[in-house]
Protein backbone atom coordinates (compact mmCIF):
# COMPACT_ATOMS: atom_id res chain seq x y z
CA UNK A 1 0.00 0.00 0.00
CA UNK A 2 2.74 2.38 0.64
CA UNK A 3 4.41 2.01 -2.94
CA UNK A 4 1.45 2.96 -3.99
CA UNK A 5 1.36 6.13 -2.25
CA UNK A 6 4.58 6.18 -3.56
CA UNK A 7 3.82 6.08 -7.09
CA UNK A 8 0.85 8.52 -6.47
CA UNK A 9 3.00 11.31 -5.14
CA UNK A 10 5.94 10.90 -7.45
CA UNK A 11 3.94 10.83 -10.55
CA UNK A 12 2.01 14.10 -9.14
CA UNK A 13 4.59 15.86 -8.12
CA UNK A 14 6.95 15.26 -11.81
CA UNK A 15 3.77 16.63 -13.30
CA UNK A 16 3.83 19.40 -11.34
CA UNK A 17 7.31 20.29 -11.40
CA UNK A 18 7.13 19.62 -15.46
CA UNK A 19 4.14 21.92 -15.83
CA UNK A 20 5.83 24.73 -13.73
CA UNK A 21 8.90 24.49 -15.80
CA UNK A 22 7.15 24.57 -19.22
CA UNK A 23 4.90 27.16 -17.89
CA UNK A 24 8.42 29.43 -16.98
CA UNK A 25 9.83 28.70 -20.94
CA UNK A 26 6.77 29.83 -22.29
CA UNK A 27 6.53 33.52 -23.14
CA UNK A 28 2.78 33.66 -23.93
CA UNK A 29 2.01 33.47 -20.59
CA UNK A 30 2.17 36.58 -18.11
CA UNK A 31 5.14 37.32 -15.96
CA UNK A 32 2.82 38.04 -13.17
CA UNK A 33 2.50 34.15 -12.88
CA UNK A 34 6.01 32.96 -15.10
CA UNK A 35 8.69 34.91 -12.48
CA UNK A 36 6.81 33.85 -9.11
CA UNK A 37 6.55 30.53 -10.39
CA UNK A 38 10.50 30.48 -11.28
CA UNK A 39 11.32 32.01 -8.05
CA UNK A 40 9.22 29.00 -6.34
CA UNK A 41 11.20 26.34 -8.55
CA UNK A 42 14.52 28.14 -7.64
CA UNK A 43 13.59 28.59 -4.12
CA UNK A 44 12.74 24.57 -3.84
CA UNK A 45 16.00 23.71 -6.09
CA UNK A 46 17.92 25.48 -3.65
CA UNK A 47 16.26 24.19 -0.49
CA UNK A 48 16.71 20.42 -1.51
CA UNK A 49 20.32 21.18 -3.02
CA UNK A 50 21.08 22.76 0.68
CA UNK A 51 19.74 19.54 2.17
CA UNK A 52 21.88 17.53 0.55
CA UNK A 53 25.41 19.54 2.00
CA UNK A 54 23.66 19.66 5.35
CA UNK A 55 23.61 15.73 5.20
CA UNK A 56 27.10 15.61 3.44
CA UNK A 57 27.97 17.83 6.54
CA UNK A 58 26.55 15.92 9.28
CA UNK A 59 27.50 12.52 7.78
CA UNK A 60 30.88 13.70 7.75
CA UNK A 61 31.58 13.08 11.20
CA UNK A 62 29.92 10.08 12.04
CA UNK A 63 31.79 8.26 8.13
CA UNK A 64 33.98 10.46 6.05
CA UNK A 65 32.89 8.60 2.98
CA UNK A 66 29.13 8.88 3.24
CA UNK A 67 29.34 12.86 3.96
CA UNK A 68 32.04 13.08 1.08
CA UNK A 69 29.46 11.05 -1.12
CA UNK A 70 26.96 14.16 0.27
CA UNK A 71 28.74 16.37 -1.27
CA UNK A 72 29.63 15.61 -4.00
CA UNK A 73 26.39 14.60 -5.27
CA UNK A 74 25.41 18.28 -3.95
CA UNK A 75 28.11 19.41 -6.29
CA UNK A 76 26.80 17.49 -8.68
CA UNK A 77 23.49 19.20 -8.76
CA UNK A 78 24.49 22.35 -8.86
CA UNK A 79 26.81 21.71 -11.95
CA UNK A 80 23.86 20.34 -13.56
CA UNK A 81 21.81 23.33 -12.70
CA UNK A 82 24.06 25.82 -14.21
CA UNK A 83 24.46 23.44 -17.29
CA UNK A 84 20.90 23.17 -17.73
CA UNK A 85 20.52 27.08 -16.92
CA UNK A 86 23.24 28.30 -19.54
CA UNK A 87 23.03 25.98 -22.47
CA UNK A 88 22.64 27.39 -25.66
CA UNK A 89 20.09 25.92 -28.16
Amino acid sequence: MALFFEFIFEFLFECLFEGSVAICKNKKISRWIRYPLFCLLLVFVAAVIGFVFLAGIVAWKENIWAGLVFLLVGIFFIIGCLMYVFRRK
